[in-house]
């Protein structure tokens, strides 16, 4: 297979462009969709394909390369995709059920930190989590947007119980959308965690300029988000809503109670 050089991604958010690209940085290129239910990947990077390889493939690849030398190909691996639970803002995570190159039927999911970590299964290594929590917070007191991604092998068995579960309710019109939720949780479970990454999602032009305009007009400036604390209060003082002299008062319960005591 051959790559082009200097690809240029299109994708419906800033996030999807920076994971793809980052993947792409480190070996693994995005080639195409041969089909709706496939994801094509090149391995770029010679370290990675005893990982992602089987020995028969190894094999032949080598076997190639003697016969072609000097011959600038990459290794392509396609992975099945089965179905996709969508993000919503209750679960704040998506999932792919997808069948890997050795035949392995994994649960993929990337969302937020909170949601997928009450999932996450007691296999994890011991001490996982607090360096993921300080690696979060780092990068969300820089202002990145964070994302955790974790993942679940399951039986072929299991796979297919889950996938016919998702056809039956996704394509019954009387469903509720409690039975999606509820076969969602099924699945978002018992998660291995993959670990984090912190995305810049950059401000437009000119918009401290603007803010500052607003206050100078004597106008009050709310900033809705759905992002954690630090992001906020790092993405408020880029944008200008925050400065040195501003009185930070940060009211982080949702207990009543103890609202009232903050």
């Amino acid at each position: 297979m051959q790559i082009l050089e200097d690809l240029e991604y299109d994708a419906s958010s800033p996030d999807e462009i920076a994971l793809i690209s980052a993947a792409n940085h480190l070996g693994f290129e995005f080639v195409c969709r041969p089909m709706l239910n496939e994801i094509m990947i090149a391995i770029t990077n010679e370290n990675l394909l005893n990982v992602f390889l089987v020995q028969e493939q190894i094999d032949f690849l080598n076997e190639q390369r003697k016969k072609f030398p000097g011959t600038n190909s990459y290794v392509t691996i396609t992975f099945h995709l089965f179905d996709m639970l969508e993000f919503d803002s209750v679960r704040k995570m998506m999932s792919v059920i997808i069948l890997t190159n050795d035949r392995n039927y994994l649960i993929l999911t990337k969302g937020a930190d909170t949601n997928i970590l009450k999932n996450a299964s007691d296999q994890n290594e011991s001490g996982a989590f607090d360096l993921l929590n300080d690696t979060l917070h780092n990068f969300a007191c820089s202002g990145l947007r964070t994302l955790v991604f974790a993942y679940r092998i399951v039986s072929e068995d299991t796979a297919a119980s889950y996938l016919e579960q998702l056809s039956y309710v996704k394509s019954c019109t009387s469903a509720h959308p409690s039975e999606l939720a509820a076969i969602s949780s099924h699945i978002e479970s018992d998660f291995l965690i993959l670990g984090c990454t912190g995305i810049n999602d950059r401000l437009q032009d000119d918009v401290p300029q603007t803010i500052q305009a607003f206050k100078d007009a004597g106008i009050n400036i709310w900033m809705l988000t759905g992002d954690k604390v630090e992001t906020a209060i790092s993405v408020a003082h880029s944008a200008n809503l925050m400065d040195e002299k501003t009185f930070n008062v940060i009211l982080s319960e949702t207990d009543v109670t103890l609202l009232n005591h903050q």
